[in-house]
């Protein structure tokens, strides 16, 4: 240890008299900065060196207050104030620097944090976004959005949360840094864990322990094993989650955490009704200088003895608990209220008299209920005792009552049995005579069955003639279509030449080579002019057939009718080929109801009535 404070004065004594002035002052602060990330405490040293740094120059002292603040997060220092960051602020915010406005107010963001300002501190981690993104650091990237991802954590926005682990881990894989990346692997694992996706919770927890294991990056490799318990717990997959939570136990190199273990280990073999196992964990637990560990055991410690009727011990136990969970409040407000006093200048608000007397409200409140719940438990119980009593005597009764009913029952039967000895007779000669009947049905449909066979011989020889019939009339209607065909292709030929002759731009719309370009309105008028000329009415026709077409979807009829391909369509109408392409089921969507089955080709020339021809 003695040896590392040497070199480090060392290093500030070369660093101090290497310049001078203003120059020397420049000197430490660009080392401190340099030496930031690989050795932070180095860096602290060397600024806190710098005496009276409020007497530097406006953009030095700035740097140093945001140094100084950088470098003390960097040594887990806790943040008791945030005038210094205050000061970097509110110079760096008006110079045209990005990248020292997202350093800035991530330092402002990591101190707010300290303080308990989440709120104002996740305002403060945005604004860095902002700015970082217009760098290419992007370790700062991943640090500032790994932040946000924790405090959107915090405050249960689970899917924000996810974003920015997601945003972070990207960062680190650009930055080719690979602890931050597994890490982040392990964050999302988490925001995943809390969403209830625990397939993919899992998924990513197995790479960053990979990574962990890989690299021997043990601290972690324990964490994320606490982590695949907790995922496990959440599938109710007990004991997975209890083998996780051990082998994490004998990876812990901090030996409070192990009490967290203790607990979770006691929380799930509760679940797993292994009350013994519960019980030894728990009481491991107990002696948690955490106090929310140890608050927490003890409720569990004493639901446990509850359920064993050890009524006794369980009082004993929740009086504990009762009391850790008051002191947690305390400290709590404690904390709040030193954060406000530190910061803010806040003056204290806290009366003792009143904090005692709402205690003793609480506690007789507390009394209250429990002598409420015991009568309340009381009367279930005695009402319970006499609605099972009653449930009986009910029972007794219906029984009496079914072997009554039973009896007259039997009753019934017996004269039912006798009537139905008298009306047998009756049905047998009823039975004959429909026996005949019968028969002589069966020579109706023997009848009937000769009628259909005769009846079918004729339908066959019919549908025969039918069919040839049917064929006659096919090969008629396929010269017909292929007569309608020619026709229609030498009407388009005489259009084409004649758009050519009277509107000779219109060539290069047929001509693969050429190329063509967006269609200016005089070019417009031209075509529509030519067209109206070959297709008197046309335009207005289509109007009214399709009140709702666009003045697009109007001029992509005209082109198609032309036989204009698609791609020099857009080209005239300078659209993608993909929106035009759309046209042709967008037309008959959007004009024609219920007309599926119509194609453009069939629906444009229906509209044509007498074209016009030179």
């Amino acid at each position: 240890m003695k040896k590392q404070y040497l070199l480090l004065a060392m290093l500030f004594f070369i660093t101090i008299t290497s310049c001078t002035g203003s120059t020397s002052i420049s000197s430490v602060l660009e080392q401190a900065e340099k030496c930031m990330n690989p050795r932070s405490d180095s860096a602290l040293f060397l600024l806190e060196g710098i005496s009276q740094p409020e007497k530097l120059s406006r953009n030095q002292y700035a740097l140093w207050c945001l140094l100084i603040t950088q470098a003390r997060d960097k040594e887990y220092i806790q943040h008791t104030s945030d005038s210094l960051i205050s000061i970097a602020v509110s110079y760096f915010d008006k110079t045209h620097n990005d990248f020292r406005k997202a350093q800035v107010y991530y330092c402002q963001g990591r101190v707010l944090m300290d303080l308990s300002l989440f709120d104002q501190a996740i305002v403060s981690f945005l604004k860095a976004e902002d700015f970082v993104q217009k760098s290419t650091n992007y370790n700062l990237q991943a640090r500032i959005c790994n932040q946000l991802g924790d405090l959107y954590r915090k405050n249960s926005l689970y899917d924000k949360s996810l974003i920015y682990y997601q945003k972070a881990h990207s960062s680190y894989v650009q930055d080719d840094y690979l602890m931050g990346v597994a890490y982040t692997l392990r964050d999302i694992g988490i925001a995943y864990e809390y969403l209830g996706q625990l397939d993919s919770s899992l998924y990513y927890l197995n790479q960053s322990l990979d990574m962990a294991k890989k690299n021997e990056w043990i601290s972690l490799s324990s964490s994320v094993l606490n982590c695949m318990g907790n995922a496990y717990a959440d599938m109710s997959l007990y004991q997975n989650a209890i083998d996780y939570i051990r082998t994490s136990i004998g990876m812990v190199q901090d030996n409070n955490r192990l009490y967290s273990l203790y607990y979770s280990l006691g929380f799930l073999y509760k679940k797993m009704g292994e009350r013994d196992s519960a019980l030894f964990y728990l009481d491991k637990a107990i002696n948690s200088p955490k106090l929310y560990s140890k608050c927490q055991s003890f409720r569990e410690y004493s639901l446990l003895l509850y359920q064993s009727k050890d009524y006794k011990a369980a009082f004993d136990f929740n009086e504990q608990y009762l009391f850790f969970r008051d002191s947690i409040e305390r400290v709590s407000q404690f904390e709040t209220i030193k954060e406000i006093e530190a910061h803010y200048n806040y003056e204290k608000a806290v009366n003792e008299k009143n904090q005692l007397l709402l205690k003793q409200k609480d506690d007789e409140f507390f009394f209250l209920l429990v002598v409420i719940g015991m009568l309340i438990l009381l009367f279930i119980v005695v009402y319970l005792y006499q609605a099972r009593l009653r449930k009986k005597q009910l029972e007794l009764h219906k029984k009496e009552q079914d072997l009554i009913l039973y009896n007259e029952r039997l009753d019934d039967s017996l004269l039912e049995i006798s009537q139905s000895k008298i009306s047998l007779v009756q049905k047998e000669k009823e039975l004959q005579q429909k026996i005949e009947e019968l028969q002589e049905n069966m020579k109706i449909i023997r009848s009937l069955e000769f009628d259909r066979q005769q009846i079918e011989k004729i339908y066959s020889i019919k549908n025969e003639e039918l069919g040839q019939e049917i064929a006659v009339l096919q090969g008629e209607i396929k010269e017909k279509v292929s007569s309608i065909k020619s026709m229609k292709q030498k009407s388009n030929e005489f259009v084409r030449k004649y758009f050519e002759k009277h509107y000779p731009p219109v060539k290069k719309l047929y001509d693969k080579t050429e190329i063509v370009t967006k269609y200016s309105e005089k070019d417009w008028e031209g075509f529509d002019s030519t067209f109206n000329d070959v297709y008197p009415d046309y335009i207005a026709k289509l109007n009214k057939k399709c009140p709702k077409m666009t003045e697009n979807e109007q001029r992509y009829c005209c082109l198609f009718l032309l036989g204009i391909k698609t791609e020099k369509i857009s080209a005239v109408l300078g659209l993608e080929p993909n929106t035009v392409s759309k046209y042709r089921k967008d037309i008959i969507k959007k004009n024609i109801p219920g007309g599926n089955d119509i194609s453009i080709d069939d629906f444009l020339y229906s509209i044509v009535q007498n074209p016009f021809y030179l």
